[in-house]
């Protein structure tokens, strides 16, 4: 397996089936403010796995930056 490019920070990132894969099948896209990257999974399955494991570590990434947050405000406000 080849590494292509930097680490992607999923922190502003999603995920999606690709519409201009063209003749390739089973693409789906990661998206950020900056880059888009473009991977190839084996079948239409592990695709939607792929997309749907990557959204929900965004999910995960997003619920953990509120709670910090939220955890933040509350120690500011009891202090």
């Amino acid at each position: 397996m080849q590494v292509h490019g930097s680490p992607i920070n999923l922190l502003r990132a999603s995920a999606r089936i690709s519409r201009q894969a063209g003749d390739r099948r089973f693409v789906f896209e990661v998206l950020t403010p900056d880059i888009r990257r473009v991977f190839q999974a084996n079948s239409d399955k592990e695709c939607h796995e792929w997309v749907a494991a990557i959204q929900k570590s965004v999910e995960s990434l997003l619920n953990g930056c509120v709670a910090f947050l939220l955890a933040r405000l509350v120690e500011r406000s009891c202090c």
